[in-house]
Order: C-alpha cells, then sequence, then structure tokens
C-alpha cells in the first residue's frame, strides 16, 4: 500500500511537472519583464499611465491572463488528446462576450441552469481538470465510432459536451476547490510566517532539484488569482540568490577549467536571468556540503521574508535584473535581506567549507 501511495505521488510529480515545464519559458520571460516594469514605474522612467507602458504591460500580463489555453496545449501532449479540442474547451471559460453577459443582471442560463460567474483568466486547476476529463471523453468516442467518421463526430462530441461541463460544473467545482486550498495555505501563513517561510524556503532547493516544487506553482498562482498576491514563491526568494552564490565561489575556487568555464554560463543564467536548475544540476547539486550550505542561507532568507510579509501581485522571476523591482514591493525589506542572506551567505560558506576539488560528493547519489 506504501509503495503504490509512492508511486502515485510520483505519477502526480510527473504530470505537473511534464504540463508545467514547457510554459516556464514564458513565465520566466514576462515575469522579468513584469519586474522591470515595476521598477520603471516606480522610479519614474515610465509612466504607469502611458501608452507605452500599457503595450509593454499587456505584452508581460497577457500570458498569464491567458495561461489556461497555453495549459490547454500543454496538458493536451501530457493527456494524449487533441490540443486543438483542447484550446477550443477552455477557450470557453474566457470568452470575452460571454463573460460580460454572465455580468449582467439575470447572468446566463443553459437549458434552464444557471451558469456560476467566475473568473478563470490567470487560473490554472480548472483548465487542467478540464482537459484531464476531456481526454477521458475522447479516449472513449474514439473506441465507439469507426475511424472513417471518428475526425469529425469526435471533436465536435467533444466540444459539445465539455464546453458547457467545464462552464457547468467542471470550472466552478474546481474554482471552489482553488479557494479552498489558497484558504489553507493561508490558515498555515498566518499561523507563524517566519517558521512558514523558513521550512519551505529551506526545503525549495530540494523541491526544485527534484521537481516536486511544480506541486507548489499551481498554489501559488492561484494565491495571485485568489487573493490579488502571493506569500509562497517570495519566502524563497533566496533561493536563486544562494545557487549563484555558491556555484560563483566553485568557479573561483576550482581549477578544473571546463567546470569553470561550465560554471561561468550556469552562474549568468541564474543570477541574471533566474533560471536555477541547470546551476543546481550542474554544479552545486554534485557537492552535497555546498547544497546544504544553500538550503540553510534560503531557510534564514525564508524567515525575514516571512516577517516582512513579502508578497508577489504576480508571478515574478527572481534575479538580480528585478531585485529592484522586487524592493518596491510589500515586504520589500525581506526580498532584498533574503537575497543578500542567500547570495553572500552561500558564496562565503561554499568558498570555506563547501567545495574541495577532491571531495565530491552528490547529494543523492554518493
Amino acid at each position: 500500500m506504501e509503495e503504490k501511495k509512492k508511486r502515485e505521488k510520483k505519477s502526480l510529480i510527473e504530470i505537473l511537472s511534464g504540463i508545467l515545464l514547457p510554459v516556464m519559458d514564458g513565465m520566466v520571460a514576462t515575469g522579468i519583464l513584469k519586474g522591470l516594469l515595476i521598477l520603471s514605474s516606480t522610479l519614474g522612467v515610465l509612466d504607469a499611465g502611458s501608452d507605452v507602458y500599457l503595450v509593454l504591460y499587456a505584452a508581460a500580463d497577457a500570458f498569464f491572463y491567458f495561461l489556461p489555453l497555453a495549459l490547454s496545449f500543454s496538458a493536451a501532449g501530457r493527456f494524449g488528446c487533441n490540443p486543438y479540442v483542447a484550446f477550443a474547451v477552455t477557450a470557453v471559460l474566457l470568452y470575452p462576450d460571454l463573460m460580460e453577459a454572465l455580468a449582467r443582471e439575470g447572468g446566463v442560463r443553459f437549458l434552464g441552469i444557471p451558469v456560476p460567474e467566475v473568473s478563470y483568466s490567470n487560473s490554472l486547476i480548472p483548465a487542467l481538470v478540464t482537459v484531464w476529463l476531456l481526454s477521458l471523453l475522447e479516449k472513449n468516442l474514439n473506441k465507439i465510432f469507426p475511424e472513417m467518421v471518428r475526425s469529425v463526430l469526435v471533436p465536435v462530441l467533444c466540444i459539445l459536451v465539455m464546453a458547457p461541463a467545464a462552464l457547468l460544473a467542471v470550472g466552478p467545482a474546481m474554482d471552489w476547490a482553488g479557494q479552498r486550498i489558497a484558504d489553507g495555505y493561508l490558515m498555515i501563513y498566518t499561523w507563524n510566517p517566519a517558521v512558514a517561510g523558513a521550512v519551505l524556503a529551506g526545503l525549495w532547493p530540494v523541491l526544485v532539484a527534484t521537481e516536486i516544487y511544480t506541486v507548489m506553482l499551481p498554489i501559488a498562482i492561484n494565491n495571485v488569482a485568489v487573493y490579488g498576491q502571493d506569500t509562497l514563491l517570495p519566502v524563497t526568494t533566496g533561493m536563486n540568490y544562494a545557487i549563484a552564490g555558491a556555484t560563483l565561489a566553485i568557479v573561483l575556487k576550482t581549477k578544473d577549467r571546463e567546470l569553470k568555464k561550465t560554471g561561468s554560463a550556469l552562474f549568468f543564467s541564474v543570477f541574471a536571468g533566474g533560471i536555477a536548475e541547470p546551476a543546481i544540476y550542474g554544479v552545486v547539486l554534485k557537492y552535497r556540503k555546498a547544497f546544504y550550505i544553500c538550503m540553510g542561507c534560503v531557510a534564514v532568507g525564508g524567515i525575514f521574508a516571512g516577517i516582512a510579509g513579502s508578497a508577489f501581485p504576480a508571478f515574478l522571476t527572481t534575479c538580480i535584473i528585478t531585485l529592484p523591482a522586487m524592493a518596491a514591493l510589500p515586504g520589500g525589506w525581506g526580498f532584498v535581506t533574503a537575497a543578500v542572506i542567500g547570495f553572500a551567505g552561500a558564496f562565503v560558506g561554499t568558498y570555506l567549507f563547501g567545495f574541495r576539488e577532491e571531495e565530491k560528493e552528490s547529494v543523492f547519489i554518493n
């Protein structure tokens, strides 16, 4: 029974990783752009009411507004159903004319059943579950109809069934579930933000290294959709800086030319680009002490981010480019403190204690 649970848990992680990782490039890029816009507005470089700002902010924010559509393609590939049918079914949840009609007095009724007024922009869970159910329906219909009519009838029937189902049942149910998840996380965070920050932040390097962190991303994105801000990812702010600090220390201390060359490129990717996985897998994870030092520094930074109430108003990538913008957000001093502790602590700790050329010990494999 225990082995079965472990397999199921691993399967869930693999599914979420397979769906979320393909869209991460868009999330990271728009997260950096949004951070730059926040910084430019704070410094007075761009007027938040100007047309230039409007266009650039649209470029940064549109990806998340239409996130369910991006996820529909990614999820369709993972669940094995027609991606364009998945797109059609998911697009119903965002259709402007329908959303306007739902907001009017009296709303909309489908076959006498009232359609709940729910906003699905920036959401994640409704789209994932809708596409999963679509995949089950499509597979069963493909078994029923002969091949000569399958390509026409199955897509039509899938849309006829799943579009109303998404609006009447799946979407509202998943929105309710998302609300409860957000409430549960908020309850834990409110109980003691310092403890919550330390525990989550300290474990975050392990969660990223094992890709279990993808289970947490829906909660963070859901927090923004429900509350307009997220306090989960902010407590982990120090991780990218800690990985960067440890990588730089190893690059400076090693005599291995190949490691210097590779490590330098990976340091830049995490420090300036906010992409930590290559540096984790390519450098830090190979040295057990360095990795543990990173965990400790990130945990300490998480305490300060938790105490400060640091919060993201949207998905932001944590790197040196976006740090000035993050400093202007709620609990900005917590972001800066976590970044400084993460980078300086991991750099000094790794340089002095965490790296020996002859002591190459992987965290997960001896």
